[in-house]
This record gives structure tokens, C-alpha cells and sequence, in this order.
């Protein structure tokens, strides 16, 4: 209801436009649009966002969210969207994870994935713990977002992770793998995303999260994918037969 109200609308329709020309043909020959885990307003117990803690209020940020999935699911009927919840690990004390984590929580009924954006564990520079510590921290982190989804009948994610310039050695079997199969809670997360590779030549950044022919942790990522308990999108079935 705020000056920018009807831009903000105005984003979110062009978002609509985009989505539903996402449609795939079934096995019956009938047009349906593809399923997309749909995760607004990320990261917000940080203060980098302008959503975030600091800029706006708990109540504004679930009254935004709220809003969000309101306009979307109920006035756009926009069907196939599945929508992450994704506060910020280095704002989480794990200590009391439950009670940090639901900081801005909206609500059940607007909340499909639990997640947790977690570059802390993953040798952030501003961490100080040893790496023994951070795996250690991302198993319990894990556990709590699993522990959480399922009371609530939810899905577990690690919905965004990395280490910029795959500087850690062996990071895709040690400091991702590792954490989440030393717990059986942490075993029960559906799915990680790592962030992007920057396009150089566009946006003048050589950031990137997954390995390239010939990056220093290219042969661990193999023996990553070759782990039995990982599936990369050609292991899966056939989701529309």
C-alpha cells in the first residue's frame, strides 16, 4: 500500500508474463507449465537487502512475503510455484537455531521449502572457526532445517551455498557431501544450489561457484557426482510421463 506498491506490482507481473510461457507438453499431449521453486525475498535476516533486518521491520518483511505469495498463487494464479523460505546462516546462532531461524517467518501456508543460505560453513573469509568446525556447523544446520520441515511437512534445501572461486580444496566431497551424510536428519535435505558463474566478458566479475574443464576442484566434483547418494538432473525420471 506504500509509493511503490504498484511497481513493485509491476515486477511481479512481468515475472508472470515470464512464467507462464514455461510450459511443457505431457505424455497426453496437454500443456502444463513446469514446476519452479520460486524463492523471494532471500536472506532477509541480513542487512545487505533492502528487505533486510535494519531496513525494514520483522512485521514489514512477513507483511511483504505474505503479500508476495498472496498476489501470485491467489490473484495470478500462477499454480506452479514452489516457494523457499531462506534466512541467512551468518546470522543464525546455532545455539538457538530454532528461535533465529524463524526470524520474518510468514507462515506455513506461504512456505513450501525450508532452506538455509549457507556461505558461512563454506570457508567464508569472515569466519575464523576451522574448517573441521564449519563442517561440524553445517551438519548442525542441516539438522535443524531438517528437524523443522519435518514437523511442519515441508521440504529441506540448501537453497544457496558456495565458496567464491572454489578456493577450498576438495569443497564438493568434503565440505559439502561429508556434512550432510554424517547425520541422518542432514541426509534428509532434497536438494543444494550452488550460486552462478558470472558471465566475465558481461558483467566484468570472475565470480563463480561450480567448476569449470580444468578449475583445481574439477576432479573432486566428479567424485562428487559419482557419489551414489547425489542425482544430477540426467539421473532423474521423467517428471511428465
Amino acid at each position: 500500500g506504500g509509493a511503490k506498491h504498484d511497481e513493485l506490482k509491476k515486477y511481479l507481473d512481468a515475472f508472470v508474463a515470464f512464467n507462464e510461457a514455461l510450459v511443457v507438453t505431457d505424455a497426453r499431449g496437454k500443456q502444463q507449465q513446469i514446476p519452479v521453486i520460486f524463492r523471494p525475498w532471500h536472506e532477509h535476516n541480513g542487512d545487505w537487502f533492502w528487505w533486510g533486518k535494519g531496513h525494514a521491520s520483522e512485521q514489514d518483511y512477513i507483511t511483504l512475503y505474505q503479500f508476495t505469495v498472496k498476489y501470485l498463487r491467489d490473484q495470478k494464479n500462477q499454480h506452479n510455484l514452489i516457494f523457499a523460505y531462506s534466512p541467512d546462516r551468518s546470522r543464525i546462532d546455532l545455539a538457538k537455531f530454532e528461535s533465529d531461524y524463524f526470524y520474518g517467518y510468514p507462515g506455513d501456508e506461504y512456505v513450501d521449502v525450508i532452506g538455509l543460505d549457507d556461505y558461512w560453513d563454506m570457508g567464508h573469509e569472515a569466519n575464523t572457526a576451522s574448517a573441521d568446525e564449519q563442517k561440524a556447523n553445517l551438519t548442525v544446520a542441516l539438522k535443524g532445517i531438517s528437524k523443522i520441515a519435518q514437523l511442519r511437512h515441508k521440504i529441506a534445501a540448501l537453497t544457496e551455498t558456495g565458496n567464491n572461486g572454489l578456493k577450498v580444496p576438495n569443497i564438493w566431497t568434503d565440505r559439502i557431501l561429508a556434512p550432510v551424510l554424517a547425520d541422518p536428519d542432514a541426509q534428509l535435505i532434497t536438494y543444494v544450489l550452488v550460486w552462478r558463474n558470472a558471465n566475465t566478458a558481461r558483467e566484468k566479475t570472475a565470480q563463480f561457484y561450480a567448476p569449470y574443464t580444468g578449475q583445481a576442484t574439477a576432479e573432486n566434483f566428479k567424485a562428487f557426482f559419482a557419489n551414489p547418494v547425489v542425482l544430477f538432473e540426467s539421473e532423474l525420471p521423467n517428471l511428465y510421463q
